[in-house]
C-alpha cells in the first residue's frame, strides 16, 4: 500500500515532463559530443565543452526568438 502512494506522488505530470525533457536534452547534446569527438579526434573534455557551447547557443537563440515574438505580439495587440 505504501509503495502505491509513493508512485502516485511521483507520477505527477510536471515531474514526468521534466524527466523526459532532461533525458532528451542529455541524449541530444551527448550525441553532439560523441560526433564532435569522432570527427575531430579531440579529447572528451573538448568535445563536452563543444556540446556545452552548442547547448548554450541554442538556449540563447530560443530566448531571443521568444522575446522578439512577445514584443511583436505586444505591438500588434
Amino acid at each position: 500500500m505504501q509503495k502505491q502512494k509513493w508512485l502516485t506522488q511521483c507520477r505527477s505530470r510536471r515531474w514526468i515532463r521534466w524527466t523526459v525533457v532532461v533525458a532528451v536534452w542529455l541524449a541530444a547534446y551527448g550525441a553532439v559530443a560523441v560526433v564532435w569527438h569522432a570527427i575531430t579526434g579531440t579529447t572528451w573534455l573538448y568535445s563536452l565543452v563543444f556540446a556545452g557551447i552548442v547547448a548554450v547557443g541554442n538556449v540563447v537563440a530560443q530566448s531571443i526568438a521568444n522575446r522578439t515574438k512577445r514584443k511583436a505580439a505586444a505591438r500588434h495587440g
